[in-house]
């Protein structure tokens, strides 16, 4: 009985410490997301990039902030770093070729040589990732983070900057 609370005290603390580990993960990472995109509100474009890829080091990134480095990487020109993140959205099963196309800053990026290897088995390795995808809630979650961009569109294009004044403070 003695061994039995041992084991159950141990097994308790390794899940504890377990836990934390994950959590701090999350934590860096979010953290090294918001100096990301401050950094690219600054017009600090290689910096955002160095601290979106620090960020992606430590959990599988979201597919939104996938895009924001793509961007990022497409206004410097850095057409393979805008492949690598491309591939990366990809593996996850996100289709992207209607983002590239109607996105400003990827027009060079698509005449580009790293644009013409993303592209040639694009399909297949978007139909084998997506394989096992619900597809109705990626298209529920593409709706809500449109809406999101379309808000923060808006606000930049009032000129109302206590917006990011306000953004800035929250990070």
């Amino acid at each position: 009985m003695k061994v039995l609370k041992i084991q159950f005290i141990l097994t308790g603390f390794l899940l504890l410490c377990c836990l934390t580990s994950l959590c701090q993960g999350y934590r860096t990472y979010y953290n090294l997301i918001n100096v990301a995109e401050i950094e690219s509100l600054r017009a600090n474009h290689e910096m955002s990039i160095r601290y979106y890829d620090s960020a992606f080091r430590f959990i599988s990134p979201l597919p939104l902030h996938v895009i924001h480095a793509f961007i990022e990487a497409s206004k410097i020109k850095d057409f393979q770093k805008c492949e690598s993140y491309l591939n990366i959205l990809v593996n996850e099963g996100v289709d992207v070729v209607d983002d590239i196309n109607s996105m400003e800053n990827a027009a060079e990026f698509k005449e580009s040589s790293s644009y013409r290897d993303f592209i040639k088995d694009y399909d297949s390795r978007l139909a084998k990732n997506q394989a096992s995808f619900d597809t109705a809630i990626i298209i529920r979650l593409k709706e809500f983070l449109i809406t999101d961009q379309e808000i923060r569109k808006t606000q930049h294009q009032t000129g109302d900057t206590s917006y990011y004044a306000e953004m800035r403070s929250m990070d």
